[in-house]
């Protein structure tokens, strides 16, 4: 009787402890399952996070490409409208006379060369701006300054006119030479693609503003300065959709100073080699961009028209846009493919030069 009773005591021992050791390991197993559960949440929702950042991201890279173009392309078919009411009300009116046509006259090259010699003078000293701001403040001040740019080109004053036009130029200056470093920065295995998509963004942007830019001016009744100016509203678009961009952007770390850069690149045969070749294609696109419509004006053409044939020169460029740089991307040697697009620019300024042809 006493072995029975100590077994049934031994037995519920036994039990007991296996209920127990079995419900400890469910619970240690549903905890994990819950951990698990709830890492992968997590996960889908920090993806899911970088994700809306990387579309955020190219939405304001591809906002800020419309805009380097536009404020520049919208001036061509205007030029022959651009007139600048002068202070020289107190003079006498045959010297009046004189005074208002020779500044006439002299506005539209002024206009046009302006945003020129801003890029030259700002390109080399970008990196001074995004050590102190990063490219990502860098970027949203250029916005700005685009807008006040714009904004200031269309008042009623001559100082005002030349004023906005070299901010402008200044704020294109960033755009032009920071994209292209945030496209290898953050897109490092697709920059070619994404090149593409903010070279097109400029091609739109280019061919929009230039084919409007007149019937805003006239059919509109906003007269050129009106014109010019609807241009602030797409870059205000820019800046705000870029504001977000300024804290998540971190900042590069820099090796070497300024100045030493500037040693190492002035030392580099290839390095000027690659800046007489960018100059020279930038002097033919932006004489183009700024003096097309003239040009054609010049052989009977209605401005209205001449717009639309600078419009057409920027929307043909959005299809190389798209594939040029995709295919520079995956080539080892690029200069085939550079002297292809030389000759057929020497085509097409030769068919401008000998129009009888």
């Amino acid at each position: 009787m006493v072995t029975l009773i100590l077994c049934k005591s031994t037995l519920e021992d036994i039990i007991c402890a296996s209920y127990s050791c079995a419900a400890r390991t469910f619970y240690i197993l549903k905890v994990k399952s819950m951990k698990g559960s709830s890492t992968d949440e997590q996960t889908s929702h920090t993806r899911s996070q970088a994700s809306w950042a990387h579309a955020w991201l190219i939405a304001g890279i591809l906002l800020i490409a419309v805009n380097l173009r536009a404020a520049l392309s919208s001036v061509g078919p205007l030029v022959g409208e651009i007139r600048v009411l002068d202070s020289h009300m107190a003079m006498p009116r045959r010297i009046k006379s004189v005074a208002s046509v020779t500044m006439n006259d002299a506005t539209p090259s002024r206009v046009t060369t302006l945003p020129l010699i801003a890029f030259g003078a700002v390109s080399t000293l970008t990196p001074l701006f995004t050590r102190r701001f990063g490219i990502g403040g860098t970027l949203l001040g250029a916005m700005a300054l685009l807008v006040l740019g714009i904004a200031l080109r269309s008042f009623d004053s001559v100082s005002a006119l030349y004023l906005g036009t070299f901010l402008l130029g200044v704020a294109i200056a960033f755009g032009n030479v920071l994209l292209p470093s945030i496209a290898k920065r953050n897109f490092n295995s697709h920059s070619g693609w994404i090149t593409s998509l903010y070279s097109s963004a400029m091609g739109v942007g280019a061919a929009l503003a230039a084919g409007v830019s007149f019937p805003l001016a006239h059919d509109f009744q906003l007269g050129w300065r009106g014109a010019l100016a609807v241009w602030a509203i797409p870059a205000a678009i820019a800046f705000v959709v870029w504001l977000p961009q300024v804290p998540r952007l971190k900042r590069s770390e820099h090796s070497r100073s300024l100045k030493q850069s500037l040693k190492d690149l002035g030392a580099s045969g290839l390095a000027w080699q690659v800046a007489l070749f960018m100059g020279l294609q930038s002097l033919t696109f932006y004489v183009v961009l700024a003096w097309l419509p003239a040009i054609l004006m010049s052989r009977g053409y209605t401005t209205s028209y001449s717009g639309w044939m600078l419009s057409l020169s920027q929307a043909t460029g959005i299809l190389g846009s798209l594939i040029v740089p995709v295919l520079a991307g995956r080539s080892i040697d690029q200069r085939g493919i550079v002297l292809a697009l030389v000759l057929a620019e020497v085509v097409g300024l030769a068919g401008l030069l000998l129009p009888q042809f």
